[in-house]
C-alpha cells in the first residue's frame, strides 16, 4: 500500500532528517513540502521527490522557488493558506490513525471527544476517526508511562520509556478495504507448504465492507520481478502453486518472494495490500538439531533489544541496519527479538 506524506519544515534539521529516512524506504510517494525562506534547498528536494505540492513562507519566496523549478509539475504556494492545504487529508470513504508504538498506554481525544484507549507499548494499533472527524480538530493522544498493575511488562531487565516513539500514520482507504481493526494486523496472512519441488501457498486475507460483484486479485512476484503467479477470486483465501520453488535457506540464500492482494470493483483496484514471505520446511531434530530444508542448520544467535544511548526506544531505520550489520558481523543464524513487538522495519 502507497503511503502519501507532507513534511512540514523540510528544509530544517528534523525535516531533512525525515526525507533522508523517506529517501531509503519503499512504498512512500512525498506529496508536499513546506519550508520557511531556504529556497535554494527546497529546490534541490522538489527535484528529488518532486511533490504535488511547495509552500514557501512567503510570497517572495514562492515566486523565486516557482522560477526555479518552472520546469516541474510541483505547484507552488505560500503562507498559511498554503500550509493548510499541504496537511489536508487526501480523499477517502475513511480515515485511521494508525500509531505504531506508544508507550505504554493511551487514550485517543478528537475535539475533546474520546475515541479510544489502548494498553501496551509496542504494538500497532488504530482508530477510526471518520465519525467524528472536521475540516479542523483537535487530535490528541494522551500517553501514560506510569506505573499500573495491568499493562506488560510489569519489571524487567531492560529500561522502560515513555510516549510515541515510532511512526504514526493517517491511513485513507474507501468504505470497502482490507481489514484495519483486527489487532493492528495488516489484513493478509501467508502459509506456503513444500511439496517436493514445488510450493503451495495458501493467502488469506480479512476485508471490511466487502460487496457483491467485488473481486481479490493475488499475484505472487518473484525477487526478480520476472516471474508471477496470478488468480483473481471472490473468495478471500486462495492458493497458487509455485513450481521449482526457490527455497529460502537462511543467510545462505535468504529468498523472498512478495504477495499483493487487490481489492477490484468495477475494473478498478480500490484497495491492496502486500508482504514479503520464504518458502522452506524445517523441523527439530532429537540427535541432530534444527533442520533447515533438509540439512542441519546451527542456530547461533543473540537477542535484540530496540534501545540506543540517547535515543532509548526511538530508533531511525539506520539504527535498525545497523544492529542487524552487527549481528551478522558476529556469525549469528539466528535472532530473539526481546521482549515484545519491534518495529516493522526490522523484521
Amino acid at each position: 500500500m502507497m503511503k502519501n506524506v507532507s513534511i512540514l519544515g523540510s528544509t530544517g534539521s528534523i525535516g531533512r532528517q525525515s526525507l533522508d529516512v523517506i529517501e531509503k524506504l519503499e512504498g512512500i510517494n512525498v506529496v508536499a513540502l513546506t519550508a520557511g525562506t531556504s529556497v535554494g534547498l527546497m529546490a534541490e528536494q522538489c527535484r528529488k521527490f518532486v511533490p504535488e505540492l511547495a509552500v514557501m513562507a512567503s510570497e517572495e519566496a514562492a515566486k523565486k522557488l516557482a522560477a526555479e523549478i518552472s520546469d516541474l509539475p510541483t505547484r507552488v504556494s505560500w503562507g498559511e493558506a498554503g500550509l493548510i492545504e499541504a496537511a489536508e487529508l487526501p480523499a477517502a470513504d475513511r480515515w485511521y490513525l494508525e500509531l505504531q508504538g506508544a508507550n505504554s498506554s493511551a487514550d485517543v481525544y478528537l475535539d475533546g471527544k474520546k475515541l479510544a484507549h489502548h494498553d501496551g507499548g509496542y504494538s500497532t494499533w488504530r482508530v477510526d476517526l471518520t465519525a467524528d472527524l472536521k475540516d479542523e480538530c483537535l487530535l490528541v493522544v494522551a500517553v501514560d508511562n506510569a506505573p499500573n498493575e495491568t499493562v506488560y511488562p510489569q519489571m524487567a531487565d531492560f529500561t522502560f520509556y515513555g510516549g510515541i516513539y515510532r511512526d504514526v500514520n493517517i491511513v485513507c482507504v474507501s468504505e470497502s478495504h482490507f481489514d484495519l481493526d483486527y489487532f493492528g494486523g495488516p489484513g493478509i496472512a501467508v502459509t506456503p507448504a513444500i511439496e517436493g519441488k514445488d510450493a503451495k501457498v495458501t493467502v488469506e486475507t480479512w476485508l471490511t465492507g466487502k460487496k457483491d460483484g467485488q473481486t481479490i486479485r493475488y499475484t505472487i512476484t518473484s525477487r526478480c520481478g520476472c516471474k508471477n503467479w496470478t488468480v483473481e477470486t471472490a473468495d478471500t483465501k486462495a492458493v497458487l502453486e509455485i513450481k521449482d520453488v526457490h527455497l529460502w535457506h537462511g543467510r545462505k540464500d535468504p529468498y523472498l518472494y512478495c504477495v499483493e492482494a487487490e481489492l477490484i470493483e468495477d475494473g478498478k483496484v480500490i484497495d491492496n495490500v502486500c508482504t514479503r514471505f520464504g518458502c522452506r520446511s524445517f523441523e527439530i531434530h532429537p540427535e541432530n538439531g534444527f533442520i533447515l530444508n533438509g540439512e542441519e542448520y546451527p542456530l547461533r544467535g543473540v537477542s535484540r533489544h530496540q534501545d540506543r544511548w540517547g535515543i532509548g526506544n526511538a530508533l531511525l531505520p539506520e539504527h535498525h541496519e545497523e544492529d542487524m550489520d552487527l549481528i551478522c558481523e558476529v556469525g549469528a543464524t539466528t535472532i530473539r527479538l526481546a521482549h515484545y513487538q519491534h518495529d516493522q522495519y526490522f523484521y
